[in-house]
């Protein structure tokens, strides 16, 4: 994922995406989640285990 590789690369901008990630992955904020949702959340889970390796 080149947006992870990205924000590694600078520490306040890694601080920032895994705050982004971490919003964007609220899934209570998605009423009815379909499973483009779930894939989407899959993969902020992925780049934020990343980034916090």
């Amino acid at each position: 994922m080149e947006f992870v590789r990205r924000a590694k690369e600078n520490e306040l901008a890694k601080v920032v995406k895994i705050a982004d990630i971490k919003d964007n992955k609220d899934i209570p904020t998605v009423p009815d989640p379909t499973e483009k949702d779930l894939d989407r959340i899959k993969k902020y889970d992925k780049a934020l285990e990343e980034l916090l390796s």
